[in-house]
Formats: structure tokens, sequence, C-alpha cells
């Protein structure tokens, strides 16, 4: 978003407020904002009402746990509302970059994925991502509209709200309230897996399809292609905040969460990526948005 912006292009954004935050803090002011649902086809009539060269597709009910809780909400959501933004596109034929993720592929015990690897997504996030893909893929070839699916490990960077970061600069917080004790619970066992990339990386994948048509009608992981358990991040996120705490883990999780797996990134590295952001500089990053 801020990248086109910034750069002098007409930037649309869609958003139903979902999450709860403030348009002034997270949409660039030069953008034109919708505020809405993409499950609704009537409200997307106005923001096609105009002609777009590309459609990022990041909107989605994006929480694991959610989707187990609110199964009927999550395939609103994200099928449906897939479907009518692929519906729309029909009669424009913009490009579409679509944001799929790890999640389709379920549970591989902490092994490498290709894309090649057998889908299995044991949540229903997982599931209704995996059949958007197929959306975008059948629709694609259907009305002749260019799309790529990328497969976004686990994301992390400056204005995220929810996962393994945020997760623990609020228990942080929390937890420096209740001096002396400074006790925090983490969920899991901390020996789960997560391939953490940057959302700067994330960014350069999604620029390559503009200047490679021949990604076009393809899915490409994009991760770090190396993995760190969770307990190390939340010491390296301590240790980048020069704070001691006590950490426990719960051994508790919640329906539908992984002890992990870490991408397979050759195939996208063949058309020129490479992740640059090393964790330690990116949970640097983070600390320093945060505080701000």
């Amino acid at each position: 978003m801020d990248h086109f912006a910034n750069k002098g292009d007409d930037v649309t954004i869609i958003d139903n407020l979902s999450s709860n935050v403030l348009p002034e803090n997270y949409f660039n002011s030069v953008a034109d904002l919708f505020i809405g649902d993409i499950a609704d086809i009537s409200f997307l009539d106005a923001v096609f009402s105009r002609e777009y060269d590309y459609i990022f597709h990041f909107a989605a009910n994006a929480s694991v746990s959610e989707s187990v809780k609110k199964e009927d909400l999550n395939f609103k959501s994200n099928v449906i509302g897939t479907y009518n933004i692929i519906r729309k596109a029909a009669k424009l034929r913009p490009s579409i970059i679509f944001a799929s993720t790890s999640a389709i592929y379920g549970e591989y015990n902490g092994k490498r994925v290709s894309e090649q690897d057998f889908a299995r997504p044991v949540s229903p996030y997982g599931l209704s991502k995996l059949i958007d893909e197929d959306l975008c893929f059948h629709y694609g070839l259907m009305y002749w509209i260019k799309v790529v699916a990328f497969r976004l490990f686990n994301v992390y960077g400056p204005r995220q709200r929810r996962y393994v970061m945020p997760d623990l600069m609020e228990k942080i917080s929390q937890a420096s309230k209740k001096t002396p004790e400074k006790d925090i619970v983490m969920l899991g066992t901390g020996d789960e897996i997560r391939d953490l990339v940057n959302i700067k990386d994330v960014m350069r994948a999604l620029m390559l399809p503009l200047k490679h048509d021949d990604m076009w009608g393809q899915a490409y992981n994009v991760g770090s292609g190396t993995y760190t358990k969770i307990k190390d991040v939340v010491y390296l996120v301590l240790n980048e905040l020069n704070e001691r705490y006590n950490i426990t883990f719960s051994g508790k999780s919640w329906q539908g969460d992984i002890s992990g797996l870490y991408a397979d990134i050759n195939k996208i590295r063949r058309v020129g990526f490479d992740p640059v952001i090393d964790l330690r500089t990116g949970i640097r990053e983070f600390i320093e948005a945060e505080s701000k």
C-alpha cells in the first residue's frame, strides 16, 4: 500500500476494520479508503466502479483459533469474499496478487515444505485459503485474469497486531506493572518452530510478478527458508529489550495449531527473491516501531 501510494500511484484500500484499527494509524492518507466487507457483493459495486491494474488481495479472517470457533464467519470472509472479488475482477480483468498461507500445508512436524508437497490443512483457516487458491486459478483461466498466489509463512513487522511478537510485547507490558514478579506465561511448549519472514522481504516478493511475467498462474512459498523455535524468539526479544522476565510455557495451545514447518524457497529464488532482513534486525525494528 505505502509502496504504491508513495510513488504516486492511485491506490484504493478495502477494509472492514474488524481488527479495531484506527484508519489514521494504519492506512496511507494518500489512498482512497472503502470501509466495508468483501463478502457483501453490493458493497463491491462501488469499489469496482473504477478500473484497476492490480488487485493485492490480503483481506481475510487470518486467525487459526478464530476460524475454529467461528467457522461460518471464516468461510464467509475468506471463501465468499474471495469469490466476490474474482467475480468483480472478471469484468475489468486486473491482475490479482493473492496472499495465501503456509497453513494450507497443515502439520509437517518441523519439516521443510515445497510447493509440490501435499496440502492437508488442519484448520478451517488453512482449508479456506486452499479453496481460495483454487478459486483464483480456476476463474483466472476462465476469464483470462493473471493470478499469482504467495503462500506466506510467519510474517512479522511494524504495525502487526497479533501473533508471537505482538502478544509477547503485550504480556511484557502487563508483567512490568507487577513488580517484582515479572512472570510471563506463553502458550505451547516453546519448542514449536516458525519460519519468520520480515514484512519488507515479503513486499519484495509481492512485487516480483510485476517484473517477471512467467510467474503468473503459479503459487510460491514466501519465507526465510529457515526456522526458529518460539522460545528462541522470546529470548531474542527480551535480549533486545535488555529485560529479565520469568518465562514459562503452558504446554497448551488451540485447535488447529501445529508444531511447525518451514519454507523451501528455491522456486521463488529462481526469479530473484532472497530474504535480506535477519531475525535479530527485524526484531529490533519491530521493537523500535512499537516504542513510538
